[in-house]
């Protein structure tokens, strides 16, 4: 037989009355806090699965503010190659002019300054600065001015770097352009190879930038074009500087004919002198600063003979195509950062679905349902309220009150 002491009644009585204020307590928490999981014991389990969600939004919120960085750098480095690509099309306009026709002084010298303005606004521009005070086209160096000018050109004192940045999952994305591929590589000629005339030459035969006939018999070594004039015409050769073997026996020349060898053909236009030669090599790197300083400067010389104005036409060529090459560089670069900012665009979207998720999964996981919510808040204080007054009853009654 199992006796019930009054002591265990009472204990009883108060575990219930503890419990049921407890339960009071907790759904009262929930409605002031909106919140049904306030501490780990209300729901363990959705306690745990509202920590590994909540971590979720955090990174989805981190790669969220990455995206909105990048297309904030992107968006800067867009505008500013859109500016360098404007001036390197002044700088070909200009170009194209001195080399239309014969020039007099004045029109020389407002050909130059004008070129002059140009150089030292793309020089501006290839050392602008991102929002953040960093320099654009610096590479992993942001802090030194990516390019000083030269007695020929500018230098440039960044790296090859291209900085990065994580914009979701598993996913990193170029947030610059490097200022050494847009300005510094910049391929001579028609950016395969590139032809020059020898400073030695007394005629008044020029050559074009040529172009690639056949890839496949590109060799890589450097050619030389000379001309001898007889009484029977004027006859070219060409010879491989490189391996010192001819590749085109005397041929006869006509003027803006084309000459053929080695995969690669030019066009020589006027009249070349007898000795006279020209250099077809493969295309070097050279900056485009120095593209431009070599313009104005051939623009700047004296063209009173003959020969010197082939020599002027020649160089001026050589001009337009090396820019035509920066250009293709801006314009390469410009076309990656807008595939990029295309790019982010799609990924927010991505990321703004991720985080309507995610906050719809926690919401569920943590959020009270308010109508719920009341309906236990009034049956828990009914029932904290009923046990109460039966305790209260059951304290006032002992033996000796029923004795």
């Amino acid at each position: 037989m199992i006796r019930i002491s009054t002591p265990m009644i009472q204990q009883s009585g108060t575990n219930t009355l503890l419990q049921d204020e407890s339960n009071l307590y907790q759904v009262q928490q929930q409605l002031s806090t909106g919140r049904k999981v306030n501490t780990a014991g209300d729901n363990p389990l959705a306690a745990v699965q509202a920590i590994e969600v909540a971590a979720q939004e955090s990174v989805n919120s981190q790669y969220a503010a990455n995206q909105t960085q990048a297309t904030n750098h992107l968006s800067l480095a867009e505008s500013s190659l859109g500016s360098v690509q404007n001036v390197l099309q002044q700088v070909r306009q200009s170009l194209v002019q001195a080399g239309s026709g014969a020039l007099s002084a004045s029109d020389r010298q407002t050909i130059a300054q004008s070129l002059q303005q140009d150089y030292s606004q793309l020089l501006s521009l290839a050392n602008g600065r991102d929002t953040d005070g960093t320099y654009l086209f610096g590479g992993y160096n942001q802090t030194t001015q990516p390019f000083t000018s030269t007695a020929t050109g500018a230098r440039y004192n960044g790296d090859q770097g291209v900085r990065q940045l994580q914009v979701a999952s598993g996913a990193t994305m170029a947030i610059s352009a490097n200022g050494a591929q847009i300005f510094q590589m910049v391929r001579t000629g028609n950016g395969t190879f590139g032809a020059a005339q020898a400073a030695g030459n007394t005629g008044t035969g020029t050559i074009d930038q040529g172009s690639v006939t056949d890839y496949s018999k590109l060799t890589g070594d450097t050619y030389s074009i000379n001309f001898a004039v007889a009484a029977s015409g004027t006859t070219y050769s060409v010879l491989d500087t490189t391996k010192g073997t001819t590749v085109v026996a005397a041929t006869p020349y006509t003027s803006g004919g084309a000459i053929d060898f080695a995969g690669m053909q030019v066009s020589v236009t006027g009249a070349p002198a007898a000795g006279d030669s020209f250099t077809v090599a493969p295309s070097t790197n050279q900056d485009v600063f120095t593209t431009i300083d070599q313009a104005i400067s051939a623009i700047g010389a004296s063209q009173a003979s003959p020969a010197s104005q082939a020599a002027y036409t020649t160089q001026v060529g050589a001009a337009i195509a090396n820019i035509d090459q920066a250009l293709g560089n801006a314009i390469a670069a410009r076309s990656q950062v807008g595939a990029n900012m295309q790019e982010l665009s799609s990924l927010g979207t991505s990321t703004s679905s991720a985080n309507v998720s995610i906050q719809s999964q926690l919401s569920s996981l943590t959020s009270v349902d308010y109508a719920s919510a009341i309906t236990q808040y009034m049956s828990a204080q009914t029932a904290y309220q009923a046990a109460q007054s039966t305790y209260a009853k059951f304290a006032q009654t002992d033996l000796f009150q029923t004795i």
